[in-house]
């Protein structure tokens, strides 16, 4: 049996394990950068300037083909770099999106689409408050970038951001990477740390502003504070945040912040020594909350992952399992999610790496490895 995905297979004999319906090929030869299903079981799937698909199984269950969504208004998802999509239970899906690519992410944001009239688009722009450029107050967002969206219990949408930047010769500007949430009787987005926050002494402790976002010196290399991965759990929202140093002198590395629903700060945070990676360089770049509190987190540079089971962690590197662990394989950016049955899905450059839902986290035979199946049959 097969499971295709976009122009990518993963081999799959025991799919019926995963419960994952298995059997037709969507959409051969297009490429996804995400995907999500609503409570009426559409799936939806973002493109890098190919549009947000929908496929209808709500009225059409055996539907096949997914469909691009017309738009309206004056922002065209066909020049977007899709970059996440979470639904809430409200009938809603929120787009985070890069708007078309690079750093200054023009017309990016934050797109809400009505699962019953998907051609109404609203738009959600940035609050661009920083400490060179000030543009007003808008959507509230923390930038054009959006990484990474999730939707918690009450509805309430979380998103983590990358930088952007504007150059205007000679100046240059950097509004820095936060992230943001947005309640549903709340009209724009809440972020944490603006250049506001600073300037009225509400600035977090735990997240200060960042160092040389206007005009660096030559010497110096702006402190772009991106939020790259963002998760709930039943009570609990975690944000990965890159090393920067603030302009206060803090230096920080890269950790995982912790919040209530309310986008109040926890603590304590989450670092390399705090989940056990045995080495330096990376940063987190996914995480994963169950319903119980534990908690999955994966490393870049091909350090691994991290695991939490009833509060302690266990670190596993490809060196202690080569077999679910191919040779050069890394863990891609925000390629993991898990289900009520307890399988945890990790998504590799050389393919799938599934925990089973059973067995120590720490042992090979608890978890199975899916190759990507190239054109020609080999695995």
């Amino acid at each position: 049996m097969e499971l295709k995905i976009g122009d990518g297979t993963v081999t799959n004999t025991v799919v019926k394990k995963y419960y994952i319906t298995v059997g037709a090929t969507y959409n051969k030869g297009q490429a996804y950068t995400c995907i999500a299903i609503d409570t009426a079981r559409n799936v939806w799937a973002g493109t890098n300037k190919a549009g947000v698909f929908f496929l209808n199984k709500k009225t059409t269950p055996g539907a096949t083909q997914f469909s691009v969504l017309p738009y309206s208004g004056t922002l065209d998802p066909t020049k977007f770099l899709v970059q996440s999509i979470s639904c809430d239970s409200l009938g809603n899906a929120w787009v985070g999106h890069g708007g078309a690519g690079n750093t200054t992410g023009s017309s990016g944001g934050m797109e809400r689409i009505d699962y019953n009239n998907p051609a109404t688009i609203q738009h959600y722009t940035p609050t661009s408050q920083t400490q060179c450029l000030k543009l007003g107050v808008n959507d509230g967002l923390a930038t054009r970038n959006i990484q990474c969206v999730v939707v918690d219990r009450k509805n309430t949408v979380w998103s983590a951001h990358k930088y952007h930047d504007l150059t205007t010769s000679p100046n240059y500007y950097v509004t820095p990477g936060s992230f943001s949430f947005k309640s549903p009787a709340a009209t724009i987005f809440t972020t944490k740390s603006t250049w506001d926050d600073r300037v009225n002494g509400m600035e977090p402790a735990e997240l200060p502003y960042p160092a040389y976002t206007c005009n660096p010196p030559a010497n110096k290399t702006a402190q772009t504070r991106t939020c790259n991965s963002i998760a709930c759990g039943k009570d609990e929202v975690w944000v990965s945040v890159f090393p920067y140093e603030a302009l206060n002198g803090a230096v920080f590395p890269a950790r995982i912040l912790r919040y209530n629903l309310n986008g109040a700060y926890i603590g304590p945070s989450i670092d390399f020594k705090t989940v056990g990676v045995p080495t330096a360089g990376g940063v987190f770049n996914g995480i994963f909350i169950n319903k119980k509190g534990d908690a999955w987190v994966t490393v870049s540079a091909g350090k691994g992952f991290g695991v939490k089971i009833n509060g302690v962690w266990s670190f596993i590197t490809p060196a202690d399992m080569p077999c679910v662990f191919p040779s050069g394989a890394s863990i891609n950016q925000n390629a993991i999610w898990g289900n009520k049955f307890g399988h945890v899905f990790i998504g590799t450059n050389k393919g799938l790496i599934v925990y089973n839902g059973e067995g120590s986290v720490k042992s090979a035979s608890s978890y199975s490895f899916y190759a990507f199946k190239k054109d020609n049959g080999a695995n």
